[in-house]
């Protein structure tokens, strides 16, 4: 579980380095976005896996108190990393329509 956690940063990390990639190169747009889908693909597929094993989890948790806290602080991950899940996504909805902003006006110039 924690390589799970320490995987699904790793992604948002990434997933941060394209967001700013993109925006710093607006040439090979249609790469950049691609990519950056993929690695959202990516994040997506690490959050089902860390949810399947807060699942697991809880279906062996005993009757000890350190077992349920430890599932609350799982728990409470997740949602911190859906959240940022939520937040790279509608980054990248702004990176998509800046883009199309941009070929809007260079369509206007030519």
């Amino acid at each position: 579980l924690n390589f799970q956690v320490s995987m699904l940063n790793f992604q948002v990390s990434t997933l941060n380095f394209q967001v700013s990639m993109l925006n710093f190169q607006v040439s090979n747009s249609n790469f950049q976005i691609s990519y950056l889908n993929f690695q959202v693909s990516i994040l997506n597929f690490q959050v089902s896996t860390l949810n399947f094993q807060v699942s697991m989890l809880n279906f062996q948790v005993s009757n000890s108190n350190f077992q349920i806290s430890y599932l609350n602080f799982q728990v409470s991950i997740l949602n911190f990393q859906a959240s940022m899940l939520n937040f790279q996504v509608s980054m990248l909805n702004f990176q998509v329509s800046m883009l199309n902003f941009q070929v809007r006006m260079l369509n206007l110039v030519t």
